[in-house]
């Protein structure tokens, strides 16, 4: 027979365990109707608040209930417009989270049929010491999927943070 401390451990990390899991990624095809030959598969991540893609609203479809998700999306290749809105808490050092807030950015990219990627966030440190004195410039990036993840293939700088 299991005793009351053990069951009531047990059971916490259980809990936690699944919750831990439960981050959820949705999987959106924009216009099925497209051969897959001329389509690409983008990663939006959980950060990134996406609203507009192509200048066609896609925030219901993108977050059902409206919860923030990581989105895997098919789309059309080619020359694409997005509209989103960051929302980070970005860790430098122990004790240091800085809070990125940003509405309404407008991006494009042009995307290759075929090819997967990822957009998000991306943070640099400004010096030897950034690491520890939170000193970094942060912006959007796009990375190749089929490449190192470390070098974006493209990014836009959207401001830095000076602690």
């Amino acid at each position: 027979m299991i005793n009351r401390k053990t069951f009531f451990f047990v059971s916490a990390v259980f809990v936690s365990l699944l919750l831990l899991g439960c981050k959820s990624t949705g999987r959106i095809d924009l216009d099925p109707s497209v051969p897959s030959e001329l389509t690409t598969r983008v990663t939006f991540s959980d950060v990134l608040v996406v609203y507009e893609l192509n200048n066609t609203r896609v925030y219901n479809d993108f977050y059902p209930r409206e919860r923030v998700r990581e989105n895997i999306v098919t789309l059309p290749a080619g020359e694409t417009t997005m509209l989103f809105n960051v929302r980070a808490n970005v860790r430098r050092g122990q004790n240091l989270i800085v809070r990125v807030n940003i509405d309404d950015i407008l991006l494009s990219y042009d995307f290759e049929p075929g090819k997967r990627y990822s957009v998000s966030l991306y943070t640099e440190g400004l010096g030897a010491a950034s690491f520890f004195l939170g000193h970094f410039k942060y912006g959007i990036a796009i990375w190749d999927n089929a490449s190192a993840r470390g070098r974006p293939i493209r990014n836009w700088e959207l401001g830095e943070w000076r602690g």
